[in-house]
């Protein structure tokens, strides 16, 4: 395709967490990071070819993930061997219809053109940015 120079599309799905990261997450956002990592070097390198790239960001999509990511640590935690204390731990946030996101998954693979990155809901989009800025103000 590249040698051609007939263009195409690359959508990586992504995740809110490949921008923000809360406690217990990071395994999780380092491999979402890691993608949108490649995701930019991606839509640089291969913009010359007219290679689109881009990422989609699902934000709390009720698909079940969410619900077992949040019980998993209870079948490895062991209080006497682990510092820190598990038992408060929930999802923080309302979980969505993923019919939203699933329409604009196919909207963008269908499309002749559209943003580098897509982030739903779009209630979100504000949540994440916040999240970014006060990265900046954060102390050690």
């Amino acid at each position: 395709m590249v040698e051609q120079k007939r263009g195409g599309k690359v959508l990586f799905v992504s995740s809110i967490a490949g921008l923000i990261t809360g406690p217990y997450t990071g395994p999780y956002c380092a491999s979402k990071h890691a993608l949108e990592a490649f995701a930019e070097a991606l839509h640089a390198e291969l913009k010359p070819f007219g290679i689109q790239v881009g990422t989609i960001n699902p934000g709390p999509y009720q698909t079940g993930f969410n619900d077992r990511m949040m019980e998993t640590w209870k079948r490895w935690y062991d209080p006497q061997r682990h510092f820190t204390d598990h038992s408060g731990v929930r999802f923080p946030f309302e979980q969505y219809d993923p019919e939203e996101m699933i329409a604009r998954m196919v909207e963008l693979a269908e499309a002749d053109e559209g943003p580098f990155r897509t982030l739903l809901p779009q209630a979100f989009v504000e949540v994440v940015k916040d999240e970014q800025a006060q990265a900046w103000q954060r102390r050690l």
